[in-house]
């Protein structure tokens, strides 16, 4: 499982972070406890083409490093699954 995570400044509108992360188990409710530890409450879940869910968004509070001012950072999460092709798979195509 590989996880994708935006953060952006809703105040003003653009993305200032853009990582991936490799995981190695695929337990959806803890990691799904563990991000909002991490970036605060969910605010929606992320969806694609007809509506299948992918990941969801969160939201906090945060402030800026250099000043006291804060801002809504929210972070954007999609899930991908790794799928291991064989070789059969890969011929076919």
């Amino acid at each position: 499982m590989k996880i994708q995570i935006s953060h952006v400044n809703r105040d003003k509108g653009y993305i200032y972070s853009k990582y991936e992360e490799k995981l190695d188990h695929h337990d959806r409710g803890s990691l799904f406890r563990r991000l909002s530890r991490e970036f605060g409450r969910c605010s929606s879940k992320v969806y694609v083409g007809e509506g299948t869910p992918v990941g969801w968004c969160f939201e906090k509070k945060n402030r800026y490093d250099d000043t006291s001012e804060t801002y809504i950072m929210e972070t954007w999460v999609t899930i991908t699954e790794e799928r291991h092709v064989t070789l059969d798979e890969l011929e076919a195509a």
